[in-house]
């Protein structure tokens, strides 16, 4: 993950004519390698998430919606409201947390 996101502030370095993604190397990973940012430093999440298996069902079912967005489909009314849902479970679960 730190190669890819060394490789993509170079690439941003070098067009410089277009909006770089911001200052946080997290901005640099793809949907996907959040997941495996949690699950190998689980450590440092399992406090503030208990089961991995929680997070992973989460990544995985809004991944799916995800792609269906970012290959420029419009979801339906159900596929949203399951995004609203899992954020709303989300911030539940991350309130209050300061690490």
């Amino acid at each position: 993950m730190r190669k890819k996101v060394e490789d993509r502030r170079e690439t941003e370095k070098k067009n410089r004519w277009h909006q770089p993604r911001g200052n946080h190397s997290i901005n640099y990973l793809d949907f996907g390698d959040l997941l495996s940012l949690i699950t190998n430093n689980w450590v440092q999440f399992e406090e503030v998430f208990v089961k991995q298996n929680w997070v992973g069902s989460r990544f995985e079912d809004i991944e799916k919606s995800r792609n269906v967005v970012a290959h420029n489909n419009i979801l339906n009314d159900t596929e949203i409201s399951r995004i609203e849902l899992y954020f709303a479970d989300w911030c539940r679960q991350v309130e209050g947390f300061s690490g």
